[in-house]
């Protein structure tokens, strides 16, 4: 429990006026203690009339303050009571100066010290392990471990869209690298159709070619039905711009339908490119 004494300076004459100065020393004091003192207002000192007030956390006696051994036990007892209603009384004056009710103090763990290096311990830990996650994923991206988070996300969103631009076109090309690549004998999906995707559209020659015939289709489906310049002196513009509208919505037409297969032809089903069919099976 916090203690309050007096601890008297030596006496200051001025003029015909002499004054014993003191300062008042508040010892052990706990955490509680310590909070409330934090509210106390920044004069305190000069209100009550001392030099300055004190506040130590361990225990100060002060030898003035001590009573002379030749007193007897019943004086002694007296002074100490007084001397304790003295610091109750101190102390109701300052809480009355400090805004008078006291304040309960927040309930607070006595081992903040320990909590707060744990904490910092913890911390940084956290923090290598992040940098050490983050340079594995810069690596496996295949950027340069100094980019930020934002350059990281990017390259993943990246090789995201060029996993699902390659996926599209195999299915796409699944129709020719079935035919010359052996992808399947049983015209059954491969399982990196489903799974393992290939990495990349260039990772299949024949993928590469889809794209390509895919690229011409759209070119196809998006030319214009009546040209835009013709030759002013020809002899028959009407038929002329007649046939280029019928040819070029035959075109348009034809690409957007799917190409019958040598099946639906009633054709051999191995494909003209694969030679004869040796064993002479047709479509039934």
């Amino acid at each position: 429990m916090a203690r309050i004494q007096i601890l008297e300076l030596p006496m200051v004459h001025v003029g015909d006026v002499s004054e014993t100065p003191f300062l008042l020393v508040i010892d052990q004091v706990d955490d509680d203690t310590a909070e409330d003192i934090t509210h106390w207002p920044e004069d305190i000192a000069t209100r009550i009339g001392a030099r300055q007030v004190l506040c130590l956390p361990g225990t100060v006696d002060i030898p003035a303050n001590d009573l002379p051994p030749s007193i007897d036990e019943a004086f002694k007892n007296d002074v100490e009571s007084w001397a304790a209603g003295t610091n109750e009384t101190i102390m109701r004056i300052v809480e009355a100066m400090s805004g008078g009710t006291k304040r309960t103090p927040s309930p607070r763990p006595r081992n903040d010290g320990q909590r707060l290096a744990a904490e910092r311990t913890d911390i940084a830990r956290d923090m290598d392990r992040l940098a050490k996650w983050k340079h594995e994923l810069a690596d496996a991206l295949g950027v340069d471990r100094t980019r930020d988070w934002d350059d990281i996300r990017n390259a993943a969103a990246g090789l995201r869209q060029g996993r699902d631009e390659a996926r599209s076109w195999a299915r796409h090309g699944y129709e020719i690298g079935q035919k010359h690549c052996s992808w399947t004998d049983h015209g059954v999906a491969p399982a990196w159709l489903t799974d393992g995707w290939p990495p990349h559209i260039d990772s299949c020659e024949h993928l590469k070619v889809a794209a390509e015939y895919d690229e011409a289709l759209t070119r196809v489906r998006n030319l214009p039905e009546q040209p835009e310049v013709m030759d002013a002196q020809h002899p028959d513009p009407s038929g002329y711009l007649h046939g280029y509208g019928v040819a070029i919505r035959e075109a348009k037409q034809a690409s957007s339908e799917p190409r019958p297969t040598a099946y639906e032809r009633g054709g051999y089903i191995a494909s003209a490119d694969d030679g004869d069919n040796t064993d002479g099976a047709t479509a039934s």
